[in-house]
């Protein structure tokens, strides 16, 4: 097997280049082309960069990368639903600041940055930038795959990272599919969060909540009684 690393370059779109095979002396010094080795045609890809981690979209793109299944977990549906999964997080998180972050234990948040920081918001992101350790593992792994061209698995973990950076970043937002709007996932199959959420569809192996029509009803602007939810 031939593998071929780049350690530095300017690249900032891919790009094809031919390479040509050279026999070289004990030294390591160029003597002659390999007439017997045909040239080889390389693909070379930008690297994917995480938004910077003191941004918005920094917290959100590393939330969205550990919060759903990559394509090597057992729960992987697709990268099509991943991709709704991460834009319907975003919509909960959203959500959560509009209605009021009292009401989801997360008083005095007021960005979504804060939110996700709020203790029993989002596991292992209490201490950003700072990851909890299998938070950590789980990004570093996701990333580590969608940059090794040698695993079958890159080019799918690679679409996987470009598509959270995107989801964090705005340019694929998506839409609320929920006509009472979402207010938080968990994983498929696990506990609801609370009497007060309803399950409203599952998703890229998340389960996603709405509000009770009851509970809706007696929220006011300025209602200040916290609700005791769980992600």
């Amino acid at each position: 097997m031939l593998r071929l690393e780049v350690q530095d370059h300017s690249i900032v779109s891919r790009r094809v280049v031919h390479l040509d095979a050279y026999v070289t002396d004990a030294q390591g010094r160029l003597q002659h082309k390999d007439s017997n080795t045909a040239r080889l045609t390389v693909e070379l890809e930008p690297r994917l960069k995480l938004p910077e981690a003191d941004t918005e979209a920094g917290i959100l793109a590393r939330m969205l990368i550990v919060e759903n299944a990559a394509p090597s977990h057992p729960k992987f549906v697709s990268l099509d639903e991943s991709l709704e999964s991460m834009q319907w997080m975003v919509h909960v998180l959203r959500n959560r600041l509009k209605l009021g972050p009292q009401h989801f234990s997360a008083r005095g948040a007021s960005t979504l940055t804060t939110l996700i920081k709020a203790q029993r918001q989002v596991e292992g992101f209490e201490q950003y930038p700072q990851l909890a350790p299998a938070q950590n593992v789980t990004l570093n792994a996701i990333l580590n795959l969608a940059h090794d061209g040698a695993d079958n698995r890159y080019r799918s973990h690679q679409i996987f990272v470009e598509h959270a950076i995107a989801v964090s970043k705005g340019t694929k937002a998506g839409a609320d599919p929920c006509p009472k709007k979402l207010y938080a996932w968990k994983t498929e199959g696990s506990d609801s969060p609370g009497h007060n959420f309803v399950k409203f569809r599952a998703k890229g192996g998340q389960d996603f909540y709405t509000l009770t029509d009851a509970f809706l009803a007696q929220l006011t602007p300025n209602t200040s009684g916290a609700l005791e939810a769980r992600r």
